[in-house]
């Protein structure tokens, strides 16, 4: 290399310390918002101008200051860095395997009865209690057989099953099925004035009642009729009124309809019963117990049933039926 190659430095002044230096801002009298550099009052929190909140002002430090700094954090920056590299491992580090545990139920005891199906919890420690060994039931004595009654032998409501003299066994009646809509008014001589829903007498329902209303001018003479559909044995009458103190005639025919007046000859009179419901000393029974009238029908059997009344109940011109029954 030549002198000529050299490039010539340029002739300039040296650069003084008064150059270098950065000259600092103008500082407002009095305290300022840092943002817009309005004034503000001692103690006040806000710049009425731009809503920043207000701190005292900082004077930036110097530049020489600032390169001073940022050359040593440079240094330490980079020697951190050089650290890092030789510290770096080029392998990865191995998954870490977890082991979970699962608590299992502990296996029954020797001898323990799973009969029950009872699920043994593992995470309660109180064990069980043992079910309370059963009490054998001794089985009571087998009753002595009754002797029977003599024959002839009657109850409250009729003829009992004892033996007769060909040593047979009398049967208790059976009861009579009696279809729905087989009951209806009977009034042959045109005296009902008011009655009630027939089917409320036989629905076997003794929370309903069938009644009839006569004019109050005597005998009532009218009455209830069921058609059994066909002719039937019957041997007794079951009647649950709540109007006591009538007196019923219970008629019978054998034809499909009925004979047209009380005293015709198509009618049988099987039974009567005075004061129905009333007991032995002359007052109203129960309602709930039933007035049972045997019925003489002498081993004829009848399709129709009238159970006419004749004089009225002790309650005036309105006879009520909660329940009839029959039985063959």
């Amino acid at each position: 290399m030549t002198p000529d190659d050299v490039e010539p430095v340029p002739d300039t002044p040296e650069a003084t310390a008064a150059d270098l230096a950065v000259p600092e801002p103008d500082v407002p009298a009095g305290p300022a918002c840092r943002v817009c550099n309005t004034l503000y009052e001692p103690g006040q929190d806000w710049c009425l101008s731009c809503g920043t909140a207000l701190a005292a002002p900082r004077r930036l430090p110097p530049l020489r200051s600032l390169g001073a700094a940022t050359a040593a954090t440079l240094v330490l920056l980079g020697g951190a860095a050089v650290a890092s590299v030789a510290a770096i491992d080029h392998h990865k580090p191995g998954r870490a395997t977890v082991v979970a545990t699962i608590a299992t139920a502990a296996p029954l005891p020797s001898g323990a009865s799973g009969a029950t199906g009872a699920v043994v919890d593992p995470l309660v420690t109180t064990p069980p209690a043992a079910a309370a060994p059963l009490t054998p039931v001794t089985q009571a004595p087998i009753p002595a057989p009754v002797t029977p009654a003599k024959t002839g032998t009657t109850g409250a409501t009729g003829t009992t099953g004892t033996t007769g003299s060909s040593g047979g066994t009398k049967k208790d009646p059976t009861r009579v099925s009696i279809s729905a809509g087989s009951g209806a008014p009977y009034d042959p001589l045109g005296r009902l004035l008011q009655t009630g829903d027939p089917q409320r007498a036989i629905d076997g329902d003794a929370g309903t009642s069938w009644f009839i209303t006569t004019p109050a001018d005597g005998d009532m003479n009218v009455g209830y009729l069921i058609d059994l559909g066909e002719a039937k044995t019957l041997k007794r009458l079951e009647v649950i009124t709540k109007t006591p103190g009538m007196t019923l005639r219970i008629l019978g025919a054998t034809t499909v309809d009925p004979p047209p007046s009380l005293d015709d000859t198509g009618w049988t009179e099987i039974a009567q019963e005075p004061d129905a419901g009333i007991d032995d000393n002359g007052k109203p029974r129960a309602s709930s117990l039933p007035v049972k009238v045997p019925l003489q029908t002498r081993g004829k059997k009848f399709r129709l049933v009238a159970i006419t009344i004749e004089t009225p109940p002790l309650s005036g011109a309105t006879a009520r039926f909660t329940e009839l029954r029959l039985f063959g």
